[in-house]
């Protein structure tokens, strides 16, 4: 149904991320940035800047008091990983902001840090470069069914039931009922704010990892995270055995299994850390 796809992307386009973030893509796109400019561009805004050395001294980076201003973080951890610790912290509060009749914000955003949490150390476990990304597509990884909550919520109370009622998972009675997917209408939006590709491409395909090209190894743990993480454990009969997709990945069952104990212990103080207002 193009006309509600196009409704949702228009009426959730009031959602914006902070100038702070634009000018930091600006930045980080010419060939010839100094580190400088980075710093600059982040202390321009005091409140990202307290969340930015907040969330690097927490046990979530490990790093702790010794990082004491932007400038050490950005020279210590590289302007890539600010630029996704900066992207975390616009993300969770543009996004974090978002309220709906009826809608539990509380439950939606402990599923989406749980999937972030395990998807990251999914990837640390196989040692991938920058991993922290991989935190970033789990954050946001469900942001289609919030936008859609927000502009259409009767039809998402419709899927929620039908889903409960046919044991079926959720993106299929979205397909059905709609015409497309939350995940698909998610990676919509974040292209339209000019967030990296590999975001874009492992948000569309993390229902189907083998679609996301380069970027296949990152939409599968993203996917095997969010599984794990979602209280409606309807898996699409379409998906090969955990089992086999974990082999694939050169991991076994226990390191998913010890990847959700991990993130279980971290949820909390993450949580506290990216929406505090939600505490309580």
């Amino acid at each position: 149904m193009p006309d509600i796809w196009n409704r949702v992307l228009e009426e959730s386009e009031l959602i914006s991320l902070p100038e702070v973030y634009l000018r930091l893509q600006q930045v980080l796109c010419r060939e010839d940035f100094a580190m400088q400019e980075v710093t600059e561009v982040i202390q321009y805004d005091p409140a990202i800047t307290t969340r930015l050395l907040n969330l690097v001294r927490s046990a979530y980076l490990g790093l702790g008091p010794r990082i004491d201003t932007v400038s050490h973080a950005v020279n210590y951890l590289g302007a890539k990983s600010v630029h996704d610790l900066v992207l975390t912290t616009v993300l969770a509060d543009s996004l974090g902001q978002i309220h709906s009749e009826g809608f539990d914000l509380k439950d939606f955003w402990h599923r989406s840090v749980n999937t972030a949490l395990i998807a990251r150390l999914l990837g640390k476990r196989l040692q991938l470069p920058e991993a922290e990304r991989l935190f970033i597509a789990g954050l946001v990884h469900d942001i289609g069914l919030l936008l859609m909550q927000q502009v259409i919520p009767d039809e998402v109370a419709e899927i929620h039931r039908r889903c409960l009622q046919q044991q079926k998972p959720r993106h299929r009675i979205e397909r059905e009922l709609l015409g497309f997917d939350a995940a698909a209408l998610g990676a919509a939006m974040l292209e339209r704010w000019q967030l990296p590709p590999s975001l874009v491409q492992t948000t569309a395909a993390r229902l189907e990892p083998a679609q996301a090209g380069d970027f296949s190894t990152d939409a599968a743990l993203l996917q095997l995270a969010a599984e794990r993480a979602d209280p409606l454990p309807f898996v699409d009969d379409a998906s090969p055995p955990v089992t086999q997709r974990l082999q694939a990945l050169e991991l076994k069952p226990e390191d998913l299994d010890q990847a959700e104990v991990g993130a279980e212990e971290e949820l909390g103080a993450v949580i506290r850390l990216l929406f505090p207002h939600l505490i309580g």
